[in-house]
């Protein structure tokens, strides 16, 4: 029970540096609680995510970056979608529908201990969505199959603006 539980929580949450940033910008980051770094996210939505872009990653359909935070996984990009909007969106597969779980409950009571009582999150199915009054982003964490055999369950955040 404990290495699932160890693993959620590695998983969770970490604000970490693509090598663009500087020793004291990292320092500043390592420092931060958990509910700082998803004000950070939040803040820096309307600016399409400007001061968490990484490295650029291109291809002909799609326009993105590799973020600085992570919320879920380790693999987190910020992405420029043809509407014209930009999205911030992490995952993590996961070999069994118990630990994806874990790590979205756990990703839940988190996200919901650091959004002031504005913020209002409705249910549906196994998506859980976060908003408040606009001009703000919407946060949604989702918990789904995927089409891997290796591991078939998936959490996903998203915040879009």
């Amino acid at each position: 029970m404990v290495k699932p539980l160890l693993s959620a929580f590695s998983l969770i949450i970490g604000l970490t540096g693509c090598n663009t940033l500087s020793p004291s910008k990292q320092a500043q980051v390592d420092t931060m609680n958990i509910c700082q770094k998803v004000e950070a996210l939040i803040n820096s939505a309307p600016s399409g995510f400007d001061p968490l872009k990484g490295a650029k990653v291109s291809t002909p359909f799609l326009t993105s970056w590799q973020a600085k935070a992570h919320l879920v996984g380790e693999q987190c990009q910020i992405s420029n979608y043809s509407t014209g909007s930009t999205g911030y969106h992490c995952e993590q597969n996961f070999s069994s529908d118990n630990l994806a779980s874990q790590v979205f409950d756990t990703s839940k009571r988190l996200i919901e201990s650091c959004l002031s009582t504005e913020w209002k999150a409705v249910q549906k199915k196994n998506t859980l969505q976060f908003s408040k009054a606009a001009p703000s982003p919407t946060l949604s964490l989702s918990k789904h199959d995927t089409f891997d055999k290796n591991k078939p369950w998936q959490v996903k955040l998203e915040i879009s603006q």
